[in-house]
């Protein structure tokens, strides 16, 4: 099934187009270098998926790490993230909430909504929200463990962690913070940067010293 008519992406457009929050975006997470995006409702929504797991800085990436649900007024005016406010500095995202995808199984992924307005969200918006993330978790739990909505996307970063690891001789971590530095470096994400490694476009070794 395409990307952009999974049952994912329904469930977000439904978020949307209630005016709750003016877009949201969900991928699986299976592993550091295993984001398989399944829903991106508009460009920036996309956008702040691809930076916040390129830096692995953010709201996102806590919420990830913790387990817990992160909830931001104004993601561009927080301290805590100075790479990511950086990054979204020409973005009209502004509130912001982070939610695991939580299963029995575990936690699989990662629900991300944004407002274009700061401002901190209502209880009963967080109610919403939730719910709709729980939804999304119950697709992506399909997704892992049935057949009914398709295989998951070849991971085009996991590729491209397995090549510099066989290149630099690198363990998966160390491959993955090298594939991120470069990203960095040449202002891109992550995802440029591995579908130029898989495509053959760039070369493992062009990540020494940050030239194309």
């Amino acid at each position: 099934m395409r990307e952009d008519v999974t049952p994912e992406l329904l469930v977000c457009t439904a978020l949307v187009r209630g005016d709750l929050v003016d877009g949201c975006t969900s991928s699986v997470l299976l592993g550091p270098d295993e984001r398989y995006p399944m829903a991106h409702t508009d460009a920036h929504a996309r956008r702040l998926d691809e930076v916040q797991f390129t830096l692995w800085e953010g709201p996102g990436p806590e919420a990830v790490d913790r387990g817990v649900p992160r909830w931001v007024a104004d993601v561009r005016d927080s301290r805590q993230w100075p790479l990511l406010g950086d990054a979204l500095a020409g973005s009209p995202v502004r509130g912001m909430v982070a939610l695991p995808l939580l299963t029995p199984v575990g936690p699989v992924g990662l629900f991300t909504a944004y407002r274009r307005r700061p401002g901190r969200f209502a209880p009963s918006d967080v109610a919403s929200l939730v719910a709709f993330a729980d939804a999304v978790a119950t697709l992506a739990l399909g997704r892992i463990d049935a057949d009914r909505d398709g295989p998951l996307p070849r991971p085009q970063v996991g590729v491209a962690v397995g090549r510099v690891m066989a290149h630099h001789q690198l363990d998966a971590e160390d491959a993955l913070s090298m594939l991120r530095a470069y990203a960095f470096r040449t202002g891109r994400t992550v995802m440029q940067v591995a579908g130029d490694l898989t495509s053959g476009r760039s070369a493992p070794a062009d990540l020494d010293d940050g030239r194309r």
